[in-house]
């Protein structure tokens, strides 16, 4: 998550070439489900199961990317239910500092 946090697509705010970036990634590692880009407060920016620029619901579980926001470090969720494509599910959110600043 470190290394995709520091891609230059992010970086740059591309975020139609992250995502396709980051489903490789995904795909190479083998080690992930699925990769969520999500706001500082939640909002769902994409999802690696569905096509980019698709509406996604709400996150069952928005305090995780807001506590990563605020302390700046990583958080991992308790097991919960998801509403794309997983019935059950672990949110592993690592904040994205550019410039000072979380962005996602």
């Amino acid at each position: 998550m470190q290394t995709l946090g520091r891609n230059d697509s992010l970086r740059q705010g591309d975020l139609k070439r992250f995502y396709d970036e980051a489903k490789d990634v995904r795909d190479a590692l083998g080690l992930w489900d699925n990769v969520l880009l999500l706001s500082p407060t939640g909002e769902h920016l994409f999802n690696l199961l569905r096509p980019f620029g698709t509406k996604l619901p709400p996150l069952p579980q928005p305090e995780g990317p807001v506590t990563a926001t605020r302390t700046r470090g990583p958080y991992v969720s308790n097991a919960l239910r998801g509403r794309v494509d997983t019935d059950w599910l672990m949110f592993m959110n690592y904040p994205v500092i550019i410039d000072g600043e979380v962005k996602y």
